[in-house]
This record gives structure tokens, sequence and C-alpha cells, in this order.
């Protein structure tokens, strides 16, 4: 979704791109085949690695904010495993090719890399977001010893789906439908779980007097993990190619 809108701009801005002017000022436009050409173009590599670094960017002035806030570090730690997903489609489609040529890295390698980077995109994203939620609720102050039980059981999952898919082949098993759709569960049970608890702890505290502060803090994380959760999933779950 994000690639698409990326290069509409360009699109749309470009000499060459699907939209042409008429000498007589008339614009022809052939959106299916202009959307079918977004879709499967993507995002360009340099905009990719400005993503990441943008991403990255927010992210760590968050946590130099204040680095001793539990939420600012599980906030930017939620961050950073958000921008692998850029990071890996840049190294592996934009850098890779050049370096292969150049005999730096074999594709061999490539591939793993890009299957173990995918792994920890698609594996670890959320259990960092659910731990947000905690912390944003007051569970730590709440529930004791418990809590780092509760903390420690968000990255269960994870290591289940690590033993059935083993992180050196997620490139393979990209395409297997049973795959796509087991991780596309995981990741929206744990989008909504942590969602949920978030907007329960907003409603407690909608007369207190740091409402306003604590609502900015619920948006920082959850427009990026909705926007990734929206974008990539049904894309991969529904088996769209290219």
């Amino acid at each position: 979704a994000l690639s698409a809108l990326f290069r509409c701009a360009v699109l749309t801005n470009s000499p060459s791109g699907c939209y042409h002017i008429c000498v007589r000022g008339v614009m022809t436009v052939d959106r299916t085949d202009w959307l079918i050409q977004i879709a499967q173009k993507g995002l360009p590599g340099e905009l990719l690695l400005a993503f990441a670094i943008l991403i990255l960017g927010i992210f760590s002035m968050i946590l130099l904010a204040n680095p001793h806030n539990k939420l600012n570090i599980w906030c930017f730690i939620s961050g950073v495993t958000f921008s692998i997903g850029a990071w890996k489609e840049y190294l592996y489609y934009t850098l890779s090719p050049s370096l292969v040529m150049r005999e730096i890295w074999t594709i061999p390698f490539a591939e793993t890399m890009y299957s173990v980077l995918s792994a920890v995109f698609y594996y670890l994203s959320l259990p960092p977001v659910l731990i947000f939620a905690f912390y944003f609720h007051h569970w730590d102050k709440r529930l004791g010893k418990w809590f780092q039980r509760m903390c420690f059981s968000a990255y269960l999952p994870a290591i289940v789906l690590a033993i059935l898919f083993p992180c050196t082949q997620t490139l393979h098993f990209q395409h297997l439908p049973t795959f796509c759709l087991t991780v596309a569960g995981y990741n929206w049970g744990m989008g909504i779980l942590s969602t949920a608890i978030i907007l329960h702890a907003l409603w407690e505290e909608q007369m207190s007097t740091h409402f306003h502060q604590r609502r900015l803090a619920a948006v920082t994380i959850l427009i990026p993990l909705w926007v990734w959760l929206v974008s990539a999933f049904p894309y991969h779950a529904l088996g769209i190619p290219n």
C-alpha cells in the first residue's frame, strides 16, 4: 500500500509515467495497467532505504526523549523490528544483485539473509508491541512477579513458529499458503490483542490529566502496526502474485 502511494507520486510527475497529455490537452489514462505496474514494481530501492532510515530515526528520537522509560524502550524495539521489513527488501532486491556480481557475497547467502530477516520481521515484530501494551496498561505495577512471565509468554508463539517454519527457509515458505495464513493469523491476533489492551487503558484514563500525552503515545505505536497489518498480510495470505 505504501509502495503504491510513493510510486503514484513518482509516476504522476514523471514524463515517462503512465499518464499521457494529448496535444489538445486531454489526459488519457489506462488506470488498470497503471495500477498493475505499481503493484508489480513496488517501491524503488532508494526510497526503501530512506523509508527504513526514517522509521529508525523517528523511533530513535522517541527513545532518546527518555531512555529509561519502559514505554519508550519497547516502542523503540518495535520500531526497529518494523524497519527490518524495509531493510530486507532493500538488501535483497537492490543491494544484493550488485554485490553478487562483484562476488562480495553469493546468491545462497543473499537468500539465507533475506529468509532470516523475514523471519525476524514476521515472528518478532508483534511481541514488543504486546509488551508495550502491557506497560501502557500499567500491568507491571499490578501483576508483580507474574508480569515477567507474561512478557516471556509474548515470545512463545514466535518460538513455536521458528520451530515449525525454520528461519533459514522463509523465502521458500512465503510461497506456501499454509505458512502465509499461519503467520498472518499470528500477527493479526497479536495486533488485535495489543490494540485492545492499549484502547482499554485509554478508556480507563480518559479523564486523567495525562490523557492527551498517553493518546499520542498510543498513536505512535498503533499507526505503523496497522499500516503493516493491513498492507502486508492480506497480500501474502491471499496469494497475490508479484
